[in-house]
């Protein structure tokens, strides 16, 4: 991409990854390339979850992956699941109050679910405000509908995406989003890794997305 295009200098590059995916060799080496942010799938901080959810790490293993990033990035996110069945509402609480003493910049929440099934409605107990009231403590606020930061490091993707702006995505099931004579067109590249490397084109799915939805859109979100 740096061959191809001109990079801002103060550009926000950042790598998805998760807590069993990561070492030292492969942070330098992200560090070496220009990454500047990395975001940690740590879903949980309950080996009762992780083991539910089919996660290949602990609590253990997602706390020492934060505290091993922090060695190398001073902008790192992480994720958290909630509603999870069988999970206690304060147990989640408390994993919230074990994020924000980590050294991380950014939590994005979301909430469980199971495509095609009917499951439990959560109690008023599970509730942004209360979020918020946790995390502001140390400083996050909520930006975006589920996204957490420290003033000035707000996700600049999320915002992009929220805001309604043009973004690409490079690779395997990326999406991109693009307004081409006042009409969104969303891009989903193909999920098979090997569709994609080979030499076949097209390899995606277009959507010409209606004024109506993309006015709902605008609506939910808003613009900058």
């Amino acid at each position: 991409i740096s061959k191809k295009y001109v990079i801002k200098e103060n550009a926000e590059v950042c790598i998805e990854t998760n807590p069993e995916d990561i070492n030292h060799q492969k942070l330098r080496e992200y560090k070496d390339i220009g990454i500047n942010r990395i975001s940690l799938g740590v879903q949980s901080f309950s080996n009762h979850d992780l083991n539910f959810l089919g996660r290949a790490h602990d609590k253990k293993q997602a706390l020492k992956s934060v505290w091993e990033a922090s060695k190398y990035f001073s902008n790192i996110g992480i994720d958290l699941i909630y509603g999870i069945p069988a999970l206690k509402k304060n147990s989640f609480f408390n994993q919230l109050i074990i994020a924000k003493e980590l050294p991380i910049k950014h939590i994005s929440i979301y909430e469980f679910n199971i495509k095609n099934r009917e499951i439990e409605t959560l109690e008023n107990s599970y509730s942004l405000k209360k979020f918020s009231k946790i995390l502001k403590t140390k400083n996050f606020f909520l930006y975006e509908t589920n996204s957490f930061s420290i003033r000035g490091y707000e996700s600049i993707y999320n915002k992009s995406v929220l805001g309604m702006n043009n973004y690409i995505g490079l690779g395997p099931s990326a999406h991109s989003r693009l307004l081409v004579d006042r009409r969104f067109i969303k891009y989903r590249n193909t999920k098979n890794i090997s569709n994609w490397l080979g030499s076949q084109t097209n390899l995606y799915k277009k959507e010409i997305m209606s004024k109506k939805k993309s006015l709902r859109r605008v609506s939910f979100f808003g613009t900058k």
